[in-house]
């Protein structure tokens, strides 16, 4: 567990009675105590990208909240070698095939695929060919609770039909996720060597409880 500090939203951390247009109303407030991180010391403190490999049948990394959808200020995010920035937040980063990863492209979230909705427990029908066994739901969901809680120019919507370059969704969708596929082993051990290395944790992960706090 990471030592104790009262940060403020913009470095990571914010009561649950935030008036953000990313939250919902909670009665009371509950403070979450992470490591001090601000969101500008991703310009020193970031991590350096790796470069994707073109070959079929080798990782990538997936980011599962989509570049496409993290444009701040206009400015498409996707890293290149020696890019620091909110798109190299490992917590949003996940290793995967090349066709799952193309699967998932730039789209949001829902419990059916659709040309703009993506539902991440892909079966292998004999031609995705990819290596993911197990429910991403939950999975899915916390990592999107933490990139909208952590950087505040990012927003959960509901509405993903009509979402603008800095939205992801469908939000009811994502706290049912929450709730059907609870944390796992491999979320928690995740998480640690993440905060040996980047310096903070997902909350979501380690209280899944405060989702509802602060979206429903």
């Amino acid at each position: 567990m990471p030592p104790t500090s009262e940060e403020s939203s913009s470095s990571g951390s914010a009561s649950s009675s935030t008036s953000s247009s990313n939250s919902g109303s909670s009665e009371g407030t509950t403070e979450v105590f992470y490591h001090e991180f601000n969101q500008d010391d991703f310009q020193t403190k970031g991590y350096e990208t790796i470069a994707d490999s073109t070959e079929i049948g080798t990782w990538n990394k997936d980011h599962v909240w989509a570049c496409s959808q993290m444009k701040k200020d206009g400015v498409d995010p996707r890293p290149s070698s020696g890019t620091k920035n909110h798109a190299t937040d490992l917590h949003n980063l996940r290793a995967t095939c090349q066709n799952s990863n193309g699967l998932h492209g730039n789209k949001f979230y829902d419990n059916e695929d659709s040309s703009i909705a993506f539902f991440p427990n892909i079966e292998d029908n004999g031609a995705t060919n990819h290596a993911f066994v197990g429910d991403f739901r939950g999975d899915v969901a916390r990592i999107l609770f933490y990139m909208a809680f952590r950087y505040n120019f990012l927003s959960l919507v509901e509405d993903i039909e009509n979402a603008d370059d800095v939205s992801m969704g469908r939000l009811s969708v994502l706290l049912e996720w929450n709730e059907a596929d609870p944390v796992d082993e491999f979320e928690k051990q995740r998480i640690s060597p993440i905060y040996e290395f980047q310096g903070n944790r997902n909350p979501f992960i380690d209280h899944p409880e405060l989702a509802d706090k602060i979206y429903a």
